[in-house]
């Protein structure tokens, strides 16, 4: 118990509902004397990790920041804009770029909420070499619209140009976080953190579990590597057992943070008490660096939210994008 009021001492910093989360003991007890009929075993085989690859943002859209809410627009460009934009984007594709460059440029100043055209427009002038140019254009384009996770990608090589790496790593880290499982960002990532001299840890967070509803809606299978298996059982509690989620105060499955919350602190409290070695797991060891550092939350939102669910990085405040970027550059970069 002593061990759990610790981790829930570095959880509170992060998360105002650190106070429900049960311990391991408690989920155990949950688990027997519930209506539901959990069946546990161990996982006879490995379970892949699954592809992400088609869960990808698409650069159509822009957010209005303020204070207490974030409103998120799709693009829409007046007709005379919109045939502009398009003329540009031909050009783009013939690789002309000084055409192209022009009419992205009339498309901005026939609708000037086209920010995504100013993209275009520093894209332009970063294949003519001429990042002077493009670098204000960007700047601007962020002003206006911060999830543009292109605009932070150029932005990006526009650094690396000027041998400015650390500015380069950041930049393209926003753009990772933006569109977290787009293979192209994470492949310039790797090699500018290189260049940055900045560790990278290439794992994907794969937790060893299965659940199989066996019929009837009162008994489960819950299968798990027996590292795991507090996890799954967790997991198992939160998805079968009757009104728990409600209990919690949670009511959409999907985007639960205080799931992943409490299924994390209840397979690391149990990791620790039974003295369990979790090397084999870098998603474990960079999990116990989260919690040390008080970065459990973008530890889930990266690690696991963003993964899933890529466009609820588009719904982001400015300062908790910020918060996964630092948690990526500083806390996951560390070596094992």
């Amino acid at each position: 118990m002593k061990r759990f009021l610790v981790i829930l001492f570095f959880l509170s910093g992060v998360n105002a509902y650190s106070q429900k989360i049960h311990t391991p003991l408690d989920i155990l007890r949950i688990m027997m004397g519930s209506a539901t009929k959990y069946k546990v075993d161990f996982l006879e085989n490995k379970i892949k990790c699954p592809d992400y690859s088609s869960k990808l943002n698409t650069n159509e859209f822009y957010k209005i920041n303020d204070d207490d809410t974030v409103d998120v627009h799709k693009f829409k460009l007046n007709e005379k804009a919109a045939a502009f934009f398009e003329q540009g984007e031909q050009f783009f594709l013939k690789e002309k770029m000084d055409s192209a460059l022009v009419y992205y440029t009339k498309a901005y100043e026939e609708d000037s909420s086209a920010f995504n055209a100013l993209t275009y427009i520093a894209q332009c002038n970063i294949f003519m070499k001429k990042y002077d140019e493009a670098e204000p254009v960007l700047l601007k384009v962020i002003g206006k619209n911060s999830i543009d996770y292109m605009a932070h990608w150029f932005l990006s090589d526009v650094y690396a140009a000027k041998g400015k790496w650390k500015d380069a790593a950041r930049e393209i880290t926003i753009s990772n976080v933006l569109n977290r499982n787009n293979p192209r960002i994470h492949k310039r990532l790797v090699e500018v953190y290189k260049k940055a001299g900045i560790n990278w840890n290439e794992f994907t967070f794969n937790p060893q579990i299965k659940l199989v509803d066996l019929g009837g809606g009162d008994s489960v299978a819950v299968l798990s590597d027996k590292t795991w298996m507090m996890y799954a059982y967790t997991k198992a509690v939160w998805a079968y057992e009757y009104q728990y989620r409600e209990r919690m105060g949670e009511t959409i499955p999907e985007y639960s943070t205080l799931e992943e919350l409490e299924s994390l602190a209840v397979l690391y409290t149990a990791l620790k008490n039974a003295d369990m070695d979790y090397d084999d797991f870098p998603e474990l060891v960079t999990l116990e660096k989260a919690i040390k550092s008080k970065t459990i939350y973008p530890y889930i939102f990266y690690e696991i939210m963003l993964l899933k669910h890529p466009a609820i990085a588009y719904t982001l405040k400015k300062k908790d994008i910020d918060w996964i970027v630092d948690y990526v550059m500083y806390i996951r970069s560390w070596k094992n």
